[in-house]
């Protein structure tokens, strides 16, 4: 029987073989960080959205790091020898290369700075041994069932190879497309068991409109003092209804802000502190008591920190904004990344940037 021609060199083969293992790494790795976030409720927007804002630049930065390993290792290797011995090697490189980022990431933004103190060269120092055990491990047990597998005479070393990317891409695949499908339908049941008890109450009960201006000075405001019109419609608002003179912010920044005037609780109750912190389902917020009293709920933001990604839509039947954060900030690489590309450079790689200005302007007029 005639044999087929060879299409791949053992170089390109490698390449292949690297930017699949890689994906698939960056896939399950992009899935472990997506589920520790979905149990502690970072989603409280729409969780299928969140899954692939995390899981497509997993999957691609895996996918790189899979191709740029595989050359590395075949620059390193030189001519190629046995296929399970060069097979198993590169599997092995890149998984000590995704255990080393990772813990490289974590004890850079776990220790905080400094870097340089022996505690964290310390830490830095056990990331490369306990990489290279993992690596060392996994090298020399894929090797030795690979060559098991070549020496067995039940398969061929033409679909061994064949088998191996085949895997590789079903594996893929499943983890990538079918977890999709339990959001969907966990979504839409939570929609149907959050729904108001009550139904539509509208005529019934006075709307409510709640009108949140961030970083606004009280003192360029004329109905505090100032002495040029800055702001017409809000003195005319005010003519007509009652105006605090005294306001305490429980905090200096938006997020925390936001949340303790609409849970009444405090920041260190709350616990939406720091830059990356996200309102808990936990936390009851004025919204949800407005729904179960059976009020159809709306929010606009033009705001990224008070948006689904960081919890803020809870109890709202939809919510809008003007600039969605992305649900991948979120995560280590999420936070690797705004730091080298910088926030905004990263915002419009990741696409976040949507006009919401008629949509407000229809609701309220």
């Amino acid at each position: 029987m005639r044999r087929l021609p060879r299409i791949l060199t053992p170089d390109l083969e490698q390449f292949c073989h690297g930017a699949l293992w890689g994906g698939f790494i960056g896939i399950l790795a992009g899935g472990m960080e997506y589920l520790l976030l979905y149990r502690r409720h970072a989603f409280s927007g729409d969780p299928t959205k969140a899954y692939w804002d995390i899981l497509a630049p997993y999957a691609g930065i895996g996918l790189l790091g899979g191709m740029l390993a595989a050359a590395a290792v075949s620059l390193v290797r030189g001519k190629p020898r046995s296929f399970g011995r060069d097979t198993a090697r590169l599997f092995a490189s890149i998984i000590a290369l995704a255990v080393f980022s990772y813990l490289v990431v974590w004890a850079t933004y776990g220790l905080g700075p400094p870097a340089l103190t022996l505690y964290s060269i310390i830490v830095y120092w056990a990331a490369i041994t306990v990489a290279t055990v993992i690596g060392f491990v996994f090298d020399r047990a894929l090797q030795a069932l690979l060559l098991w597998r070549e020496r067995s005479g039940n398969h061929s070393q033409r679909s061994l190879r064949l088998g191996i990317s085949l895997a590789l891409g079903i594996l893929s695949a499943v983890v990538l497309f079918v977890p999709p499908l339990y959001l969907e339908k966990a979504n839409s049941v939570q929609a149907v068991a959050t729904a108001s008890p009550l139904g539509d109450i509208q005529g019934k009960q006075p709307n409510i409109v709640f009108i949140l201006i961030d970083a606004l000075r009280a003192d360029h405001l004329p109905i505090y003092g100032y002495s040029r019109q800055t702001a017409p419609n809000l003195t005319a608002l005010a003519q007509r209804g009652m105006t605090f003179t005294r306001m305490y912010a429980q905090a200096s920044s938006t997020r925390p802000s936001v949340a303790t005037i609409l849970s009444s609780l405090y920041p260190t109750v709350h616990k939406v502190n720091y830059e990356r912190d996200f309102l808990p389902e936990s936390v009851t917020v004025l919204p949800e008591t407005l729904r179960a009293a059976g009020y159809k709920t709306f929010g606009v933001s033009a705001n990224a920190n008070v948006s689904p990604t960081f919890g803020y839509s809870q109890g709202f039947d939809e919510f809008s904004v003007w600039k969605t954060e992305s649900a991948f900030r979120l995560t280590m690489m999420g936070r690797v990344a705004e730091d080298v590309l910088g926030p905004h450079l990263l915002g419009r790689m990741l696409r976040e940037h949507r006009e919401i200005v008629p949509r407000a302007e229809a609701i309220t007029d």
